[in-house]
């Protein structure tokens, strides 16, 4: 690979990117990788703009395409596509069968309510990703879009369950917007052991707190015709 090009719409997920491709600065060009930052409600010119407008060989997204209302979904890839062949798409599955973000859901509205009550009974909140049509868990919303892109459009789709391990209830935590503190990572535990009675796919060591889940990941590859 002689040039990449990550983007993401949140700072702090671009400074972790950096720091694991070896601390290249934003915008550096040649044989590295660049980071840039763009606002979730960007155009898509304005998107194009922020990348270099490409072409690129390959386009990866990874756990973003489920967040988005359909329409946006439908303009985003057309616009992938438009400066690469081949769009690859990383979504989680079927969110019951996503327990490390079932968890971070129920702890943030559990949160956003001032901390109160037991969390073990907290309901959390929907989001896009659960409702209806807008899940990706299946097949049916991947055939929309490309149906949407019109006949040159092709997809594949595969689920996968993987592995997911995180070294304790802190590092889980970070996924969240917002400053966690020990009540909160004693909150976290007291859900997640309580979960994993019924659970079979968390698993917490009683000592160190790592915890691992089983999760449902689905993979799927848009490509234009040439």
């Amino acid at each position: 690979i002689e040039t990449a090009v990550g983007v993401d719409s949140t700072p702090a997920m671009l400074e972790i990117a950096k720091e694991r491709s070896g601390g290249k600065n934003e915008g550096g060009g040649g044989n590295e990788v660049s980071f840039v930052h763009v606002r979730r409600d960007c155009t898509m010119d304005d998107f194009k703009s922020a990348v270099g407008g490409g072409p690129f060989d390959v386009v990866v997204s990874a756990f973003v395409f489920q967040y988005l209302e359909i329409d946006r979904r439908v303009e985003l890839m057309k616009a992938l596509l438009s400066f690469s062949p081949t769009v690859l798409l990383a979504t989680w599955g079927d969110r019951t069968n996503v327990s490390f973000l079932r968890a971070l859901q129920t702890f943030g509205t559990w949160k956003g309510a001032g901390g109160k009550g037991d969390i073990r009974t907290t309901k959390m909140s929907d989001g896009p990703e659960s409702r209806g049509s807008f899940a990706m868990s299946e097949k049916g919303p991947f055939q929309f879009m490309a149906e949407k892109i019109g006949t040159e459009c092709t997809f594949s789709y595969e689920t996968r369950q993987l592995p997911l391990a995180f070294p304790n209830i802190a590092a889980l935590l970070r996924f969240l917007p917002f400053a966690t503190n020990d009540d909160d990572c004693s909150e976290m535990l007291k859900l997640l052991n309580h979960w994993k009675q019924d659970d079979s796919s968390i698993s917490i060591d009683d000592e160190t707190h790592e915890i691992r889940f089983q999760t449902e990941v689905v993979f799927c590859s848009f490509s234009k015709a040439e």
